[in-house]
């Protein structure tokens, strides 16, 4: 059954290989290249040539030069700067542990470790977030700055 398969296969490839190696006659050959020098165009006319020239080329884009910076503005104060000033208006009044949940006390409100409070600092609106409180010292952090401050 196996021997029968394999010499299918193989007389398959044979006749396969035969039907495309075929070289054509020489005068066929000689036709067709006749024909394509024929069709072959050496050079545009003066006219086409002149448009061709005018496209530019798709797959290279002309070098844009840098503008210059006319002004430069002045940068504000830093994160690291404001969380500063900031931790100085806050001023807790200690620490409250309920369960699993520590509050740090400043005034009347009660500040969960986690949440964001909104400060208004130089007439901007900061979100700072409570990250740690313990008895000695709190964690602040506004976007990637953190200040750690002692409690008073």
């Amino acid at each position: 059954m196996k021997r029968d398969a394999v010499f299918l296969l193989i007389s398959s490839l044979i006749f396969a290989i035969s039907a495309f190696a075929q070289v054509s006659l020489p005068e066929k050959r000689g036709a067709l290249l006749e024909k394509s020098e024929r069709l072959n165009v050496h050079s545009a006319p003066e006219e086409m040539q002149m448009r061709l020239n005018l496209l530019e080329d798709p797959f290279h884009w002309p070098v844009l030069e840098e503008p210059e910076i006319v002004e430069e503005i002045p940068a504000g104060p830093s994160d690291e700067e404001i969380l500063f000033e900031i931790s100085r208006l806050i001023r807790p009044g200690g620490v409250l542990s309920r369960g699993s949940e520590t509050l740090l006390i400043v005034g009347e409100r009660r500040i969960a470790v986690g949440d964001y409070v909104k400060i208004n600092y130089n007439g901007e609106s900061y979100k700072v977030q409570l990250v740690k409180a313990d008895p000695q010292a709190f964690v602040l952090r506004l976007n990637d700055e953190q200040i750690t401050k002692r409690m008073r």
